[in-house]
């Protein structure tokens, strides 16, 4: 019986919290959203300089290393391990030049990106204004404070990187359905998804996938 009430107050709990949560507006999302990764990377600083197993992903340190090459004007696969796109080893130059930390900022900043681009998404559907705006905004937010997307991008896996570029060229593509703005939408979707490309060999992958589900 006891356990039957904790469900149900859990679940309560659980239903108060998503009605909260609908309740703020989505520019205040992304401000809560920015402060808690910006949390998660001042305490990474003080966990990689206090514990022995770190919270930086190794990738991230192995990409520093090579934009530390590029900076001394090596190859960044001067670097033992460096199985990356080179444009990852520019991109985190500022890395070396400004703090150690910038490349996590630029993924954090991809990760608002995408919860954005999630909200635009789930707008453009044609139905009832008000039931598509909390569609809307239940979709970001289940980005947004997913723990998982948040600890990831602070962490320095460039995965935020190749998926903002991903759902950037399928919001251009379907924005290209408006024959205002087609070409330059179309233009825009394939820049997005060659940028991809060039971080990423899952680019190419992605290419073939769309490319047969049309």
């Amino acid at each position: 019986m006891s356990k039957m009430s904790t469900t149900k107050a859990e679940k309560r709990l659980l239903r108060t919290g998503y009605q909260f949560l609908l309740q703020i507006n989505f520019p205040a999302h992304l401000v809560i959203s920015a402060l808690l990764r910006l949390i998660l990377i001042c305490y990474a600083q003080i966990h990689d300089a206090k514990s022995t197993v770190p919270y930086t992903d190794i990738d991230y340190k192995v990409v520093t290393d090579g934009a530390r090459l590029v900076v001394d004007g090596e190859s960044p696969f001067g670097r033992h391990t460096y199985r990356y796109s080179p444009i990852m080893a520019y991109l985190h130059i500022p890395n070396i030049t400004l703090h150690p930390a910038f490349g996590k900022v630029i993924y954090s900043i991809c990760d608002l990106l995408i919860g954005s681009l999630i909200y635009a998404l789930a707008r453009l559907q044609q139905g009832d204004f008000k039931r598509i705006e909390i569609m809307a905004r239940a979709s970001a937010c289940f980005w947004l404070y997913n723990p998982l997307t948040a600890v990831i991008s602070t962490r320095g896996s460039g995965d935020s990187l190749t998926s903002f570029f991903v759902i950037s060229s399928i919001y251009l593509l379907i924005k290209s359905e408006d024959q205002k703005s087609k070409c330059f939408a179309v233009f825009c979707a394939g820049l997005a998804h060659g940028l991809h490309c060039g971080a990423s060999s899952l680019g190419k992958l992605f290419g073939l996938l769309g490319y047969y589900d049309t």
